[in-house]
C-alpha cells in the first residue's frame, strides 16, 4: 500500500493505493506550517502497511527532492522537503511537481494516452502547467518548461506593469476579483463560493466567472501558438466542473471577434480524464517509475 498527497495551496489531498485500487480519499485545508504538514503526512503514513510515498507538490522540484521556485505555499521552498518527509516517516518518498503529475497520470492512463505532444494547464490556486514533448515531460534547460503560470498575460507597456497568467486566470482570481467587486473580504471566499453564487443569478459572481473563462481562453490561446500540441488538456478542482469547456469556447469566441485581423485555428483542448485527481494519479506514476515498477 502507498500514500499518495497532492499539496495545494488552498488544500491537501490524499489517498492509498494498492493493488490498483484508490481508496481512503480525504481533502483538507493546507496546513499553515511545515511542522503541521510533516506531522499530519506522519500520521496518515502510520496506516499499516504503508510503503512509501508520493508527493505531488507546487514549485520547481529539482532532480534531489527539494523545491525551488514560489508557489502558494511558502514554507515548501525552504529546507530540502523530500529529507524531511522521509526523516518524518521513516518511508522512501518521491516528490513530482504538480503539473507534471496531471500530464503523467493523462500520458500513462487518461487522455493524453496515445499523443506525442500534449500541453495540461492545472488551474488551482495559481495556475500549473506541464508540456509532453515525444512522449515524455519537457522539463526545460532551467527545468522551467510548462511552467505556464508565469507566463504575462497582461501587460501595460506605460506603467511598465506586468500580470502573469496564474493571478488572472487561477481560482484565487476568481476569488479576489468577487471579493474587489463585492467588499467582502477576500481571505473568507473560494472560487467555489463564487461559483455557487453564480449559480443562484449574483451578478458580480458572474462578472467574476466570465472574466476567468476569458483569462483561461487567452492562455490557452497562447499555448496553442507556441506549442501546438495535440491537445490541451485542462485539470485541477475546476476542471470537475461540466460546464467548463463550453465556458472557454465561448470566451475562446469572443477573443477570437477582438482577433478578426487574424485567422484563428481553435485549440484542441479537454479536460483532464481524472480532473481533480490527476496530481495523485501521476505521483504515484512517478513513484513507481523512480522505484522501477
Amino acid at each position: 500500500m502507498y500514500l499518495a498527497i497532492d499539496l495545494g495551496g488552498t488544500y491537501i489531498k490524499r489517498a492509498f493505493f494498492e493493488q490498483g485500487n484508490w481508496f481512503a480519499h480525504e481533502q483538507i485545508k493546507t496546513p499553515a506550517t511545515k511542522r503541521e504538514l510533516l506531522a499530519l503526512i506522519s500520521s496518515w503514513a502510520g496506516r499499516d502497511g504503508t510503503k512509501g510515498i508520493a508527493v505531488s507538490s507546487p514549485g520547481t522540484v529539482t532532480k534531489h527532492g527539494s523545491i525551488e521556485g514560489t508557489s502558494a505555499i511558502p514554507y515548501i521552498h525552504e529546507g530540502h522537503l523530500l529529507q524531511e518527509i522521509e526523516r518524518a516517516t521513516g518511508l522512501s518518498v518521491s516528490i513530482e511537481n504538480d503539473a507534471c503529475c496531471a500530464a503523467l497520470a493523462e500520458v500513462w492512463k487518461g487522455n493524453g494516452v496515445d499523443c506525442k505532444d500534449v500541453a495540461v494547464i492545472v488551474i488551482g490556486t495559481g495556475i500549473g502547467g506541464a508540456l509532453i514533448k515525444d512522449g515524455q515531460l519537457h522539463r526545460g534547460f532551467d527545468l522551467l518548461g510548462g511552467e505556464l503560470g508565469y507566463t504575462l498575460l497582461s501587460i501595460d507597456p506605460v506603467q511598465r506593469t506586468a500580470v502573469p497568467f496564474s493571478e488572472m486566470a487561477s481560482a484565487s482570481a476568481i476569488a479576489r476579483r468577487y471579493a474587489t467587486w463585492t467588499g467582502q473580504p477576500g481571505d473568507r471566499l473560494t472560487a467555489s463560493d463564487v461559483f455557487a453564487a453564480y449559480e443562484a443569478g449574483d451578478h458580480a459572481a458572474k462578472k467574476a466567472i466570465d472574466a476567468f473563462y476569458f483569462c483561461l481562453a487567452a492562455g490557452i490561446h497562447n499555448v496553442h501558438y507556441v506549442y501546438n500540441p495535440e491537445k490541451i488538456l485542462l485539470g485541477g478542482g475546476i476542471s470537475a466542473r461540466d460546464d467548463l469547456l463550453d465556458g472557454v469556447r465561448h470566451a475562446y469566441m469572443q477573443l477570437k471577434d477582438q482577433l478578426s485581423d487574424y485567422t484563428l485555428h481553435m485549440p484542441r483542448f479537454e479536460r483532464c480524464h481524472f480532473q481533480g485527481n490527476a496530481n495523485l494519479i501521476g505521483a504515484m506514476h512517478h513513484f513507481m517509475q523512480q522505484q522501477g515498477q
